[in-house]
């Protein structure tokens, strides 16, 4: 059997990322004091990879890496329009 190694998430961040300064590793908190890893255009294996012993990262993610399944539904329904 394969294992593959599952990436706990906690979302106890209030602060806005487009308010935060950005950094080459994708923002800074001014609040927290802290880079902002953006983890956007990571694969889970890379996300999986830079979190071994450490411990309290701060990220950004894309919805496609929170919730997979919700983003393949989502593409096989059309999008309603607004008039």
């Amino acid at each position: 059997m394969n294992y593959t190694p599952r990436i706990t998430l906690k979302f106890s961040c209030n602060q806005n990322w487009d308010e935060m300064t950005p950094n080459k590793e994708g923002r800074y908190c001014v609040l927290c004091k802290k880079n902002i890893i953006d983890f956007t255009h990571n694969s889970i294996p890379e996300i999986q990879s830079y979190s071994i012993g450490k411990n309290d990262i701060c990220g950004g993610f894309s919805i496609e890496q929170l919730e997979p399944d919700l983003v393949s539904a989502s593409k096989l329904v059309s999008p309603v329009k607004k008039f």
